[in-house]
C-alpha cells in the first residue's frame, strides 16, 4: 500500500486518535525535557477482554505500541511468548478474528520490545478479564517520575523515582487549557487527523500518522509471532515480509 502511494503521489495515513491527543501531546514534550528523569520502560495493555490475546494485540495492541514508538522511537528487537491455555501456539493456530484484520492467535500474550538508550517496553494481554476499558493503558516510567494514559482523555503523571502506594503519592494531570475546553476529546482527535492528512496532500509532506511510521507497529505485532516460532530474539524490521500465521 505505501510503494503503491508513493507511486502515485497519494498521501496515506492511519487512524491512531491518541496521536491527535493535546494531552499525549504535552506528555510527549515532558518526556523530551527530562521531566520524568531518563525515560527507563514502557508498560502497555489491551482491554483484555473477549479478544484478548491475538485480536487484542492487533486491534487495540496496536495504539498502545504506536505510543511506545512516539515516546520511545523505532523499536530494535521483539522477544515474545504466545499461549493459547496452557500451551504456546504454533503457526496452526492461526484464525480469522471477530474484525477483518487477517488470522490471529493465542489467548495470552506477552511481549518485551527494545528501543534505543536502553529503553524497553512491554506488552501484556489477557482473554476474558474483568475491568473492561480501564484495563486499556500505556505507562511510561522515567527515573524521576510515571505517566499513565488510560484513555485519549485521561492523562496522569506523578512526580518522584518510585511508584510505593504507602507514600500516597500526588497523581496530577496532564493537561493543557486548550485541551480541557474541548468537549468531545474522541471526535475532536478524529477530525484533527483528517485534517492532517489533507494538509499533508495540499503541503507534499507526511500526514502526523504517517503509514510509513505506522508500519513499524506491524513490525513488532508480527514480530511476536515470528519471536515465539523461532524462541529467539528477533531483530526489527523483520527479513521474512510473510504473515507468520500463514
Amino acid at each position: 500500500m505505501i510503494e503503491a502511494c508513493d507511486r502515485n503521489g497519494v498521501k496515506l495515513a492511519v487512524a491512531v486518535s491518541n496521536r491527535a491527543s493535546l494531552a499525549i501531546a504535552e506528555a510527549r514534550k515532558m518526556v523530551v525535557e527530562g521531566r520524568i528523569g531518563k525515560l527507563l520502560r514502557i508498560r502497555a495493555n489491551g482491554k483484555d477482554d473477549h479478544r484478548g490475546g491475538g485480536e487484542d494485540l492487533m486491534v487495540l495492541g496496536y495504539h498502545m505500541l504506536d505510543l511506545m514508538c512516539l515516546f520511545a522511537g523505532n523499536p530494535q528487537w521483539v522477544f515474545a511468548q504466545v499461549q493459547e491455555g496452557e500451551r504456546d501456539i504454533t503457526s496452526d493456530d492461526g484464525q480469522p478474528a471477530t474484525e477483518p484484520i487477517g488470522p490471529v492467535a493465542g489467548d495470552c500474550i506477552a511481549a518485551m520490545f527494545g528501543f534505543p538508550e536502553q529503553v524497553h517496553g512491554y506488552l501484556e494481554s489477557h482473554r476474558g478479564l474483568p475491568g473492561g476499558a480501564d484495563r486499556f493503558c500505556v505507562e511510561i516510567h522515567g527515573s524521576e517520575g510515571i505517566i499513565v494514559a488510560r484513555s485519549i482523555r485521561d492523562v496522569m503523571w506523578m512526580e518522584g523515582p518510585v511508584f510505593n502506594p504507602a507514600h500516597a503519592p500526588r497523581w496530577r494531570p496532564v493537561t493543557t487549557p486548550e485541551w480541557d475546553a474541548i468537549a468531545n476529546k474522541d471526535l475532536w482527535c478524529r477530525r484533527r487527523q483528517v485534517l492532517d492528512l489533507l494538509q499533508a496532500a495540499e503541503e507534499d509532506r507526511e500526514p502526523d500518522a504517517s503509514s510509513k511510521q505506522l508500519r513499524w507497529v506491524q513490525e513488532m505485532i508480527q514480530g511476536v509471532y515470528v519471536s515465539h516460532g523461532t524462541r529467539t530474539r528477533v531483530p526489527l524490521p523483520l527479513a521474512q515480509r510473510e504473515h507468520p500465521l500463514k
